[in-house]
C-alpha cells in the first residue's frame, strides 16, 4: 500500500517547513544581535534556504488555486512580497540582524494566518 498525501497535506507540511525556517532565521538573527556565533554569512545561508523553500511552496500553492482567482491573487501578492523582502536582505551586522529578525517575525505571523485561512469553511448547523 502506497501513501499518497493529499494536496492539503502537502501544503500543510510546507507551511510547517516554512515556519521552522523562519524560526531558524529569527534565532540566527538573535544570535548575531547578541554577538554570539552567528555571522552575516549564517544569516545569508538561512535566508537562501528560506527563499528556495518559499519559491517551491508558492509554485505549488498557486497552481492548486488556479481555479479560485479570488483566493489566488491575494496569496500570489503575499508570496511575491515575502520573496522580495527575503531577497532584499543585505547589509552589515547588526542592522542586517535586526532587519532579518523583524522580517522573520512578520513571516512567522503570516504563515500562521495563511494556515488558518487555508482551511475550508465549515458549514454551521
Amino acid at each position: 500500500m502506497t501513501f499518497e498525501p493529499t494536496c492539503e497535506e502537502v501544503v500543510s507540511f510546507q507551511h510547517e517547513v516554512l515556519r521552522e525556517l523562519f524560526l531558524r532565521l529569527e534565532e540566527t538573527a538573535d544570535h548575531a544581535l547578541r554577538d554570539e556565533s552567528a555571522s552575516a554569512q549564517d544569516l545569508g545561508d538561512v535566508r537562501r534556504t528560506a527563499v528556495m523553500a518559499l519559491e517551491a511552496h508558492a509554485r505549488l500553492e498557486e497552481k492548486l488555486l488556479e481555479g479560485a482567482p479570488a483566493r489566488l491573487e491575494p496569496l500570489r501578492a503575499d508570496h511575491r512580497g515575502a520573496l522580495e523582502d527575503l531577497r532584499g536582505l543585505h547589509g552589515q551586522l547588526p542592522e542586517l540582524a535586526f532587519t532579518t529578525r523583524c522580517l522573520a517575525r512578520r513571516l512567522l505571523a503570516s504563515v500562521g494566518v495563511e494556515k488558518l485561512s487555508a482551511r475550508p469553511a465549515r458549514a454551521s448547523g
